[in-house]
């Protein structure tokens, strides 16, 4: 691009020019809006031929310059970038694969475990601040020391030979040739399990979750447990709960707002596990006062070598 070598007040900018050579190679130069030449000879004097009107440039003229000058300049990059682009290429790209019937099935599988899982909301059920505390603490109780009066002196006790402890909050898996699974110290908190037939031997068939009653960890403890049972991709799965009891054996401090919150944290677990599974769960009840006094096997679960489950020391 060159600017005019005079000045012609009706055009506002240089971009108004576009150089090209004729075929007597004299430099020259023509305005693409009215289609004047303007030529140059050696000496670089300049000739102006049919030359512009003299008459100020307007603000109409000025724009519509630099439209039609970007849309020329668009044409001209977009054009010379297709025909040095890696991409473009006269090789016919082929069309994706059918999809076969297994790939479809986990496809629609992570599609309905996405929808479950924003489903899935421990956190949203309705309870006063004050209830989701007291259950939170209840639960924590679980876990602690007890006091030196009580019946058994050490606490948290030993965890049984054979097996690896599901700590409060936690959830863990165990291959067929491996260890059972054991938690303990259950009170307001679920103890949950699901076990099922492994689809090879480095799958893992047996699944345990001691979730915690408390509102701002619910959701993910439960996200997390639900993941890996998925991902072993069991068949004949079968899901067991062990729940506190709300109508007997109950805690000093509880309330009626306390069994409205903990009956819906169960409905909401039992949904939610019925929908992993396919089938609806066991559900065991169990006295929380009897957990709160650290009496095992009160307020324990476990899963044997044999995916055999037992609650409260019985047999589910």
């Amino acid at each position: 691009m060159e600017r005019p070598t005079s000045t012609l007040t009706g055009h506002a900018e240089a971009l108004t020019w576009i150089s090209y050579r004729c075929p007597v190679s004299v430099a020259a130069s023509r305005c693409f809006l009215c289609g004047t030449v303007r030529y140059k000879n050696n000496t670089r004097d300049a000739i102006r031929l049919n030359p512009h009107p003299r008459q100020p440039a307007s603000p109409k003229h000025a724009t519509s310059t630099k439209m039609l000058f970007t849309k020329h300049l668009t044409t001209l990059l977009l054009g010379a970038a297709a025909a040095f682009s890696p991409f473009t290429s006269a090789t016919p790209v082929p069309e994706p694969a059918a999809l076969n019937t297994t790939e479809t099935s986990d496809i629609l599988l992570d599609l309905n475990s996405a929808l479950v899982a924003r489903a899935t909301k421990f956190s949203s059920l309705k309870g006063s601040d004050a209830s989701w505390q007291k259950l939170s603490t209840l639960c924590a109780q679980g876990k602690r020391k007890r006091s030196l009066q009580l019946r058994q002196v050490t606490w948290p006790p030993a965890t049984p030979k054979g097996f690896t402890a599901v700590l409060q909050g936690k959830s863990d898996a165990a291959f067929a040739s491996g260890n059972g699974l054991w938690t303990y110290g259950l009170v307001t908190c679920l103890g949950i399990s699901v076990v099922g037939t492994p689809p090879s031997a480095i799958a893992e068939p047996r699944h345990m979750l001691h979730m915690e009653s408390t509102k701002l960890v619910m959701d993910a403890q439960w996200e997390t447990f639900e993941k890996r049972v998925k991902g072993a991709k069991l068949t004949k799965m079968k899901g067991y709960m062990s729940v506190p009891d709300t109508t007997k054996n109950l805690p000093p401090t509880w309330d009626a707002g306390m069994t409205q919150l903990t009956n819906d944290i169960i409905a909401e677990a039992k949904t939610q596990l019925q929908a992993l599974t396919g089938s609806a769960p066991v559900v065991k009840t169990r006295p929380m006062s009897r957990g709160l006094a650290h009496e095992t096997p009160y307020g324990t679960m476990w899963v044997d070598n044999r995916n055999d489950v037992y609650i409260e020391g019985l047999k589910a």
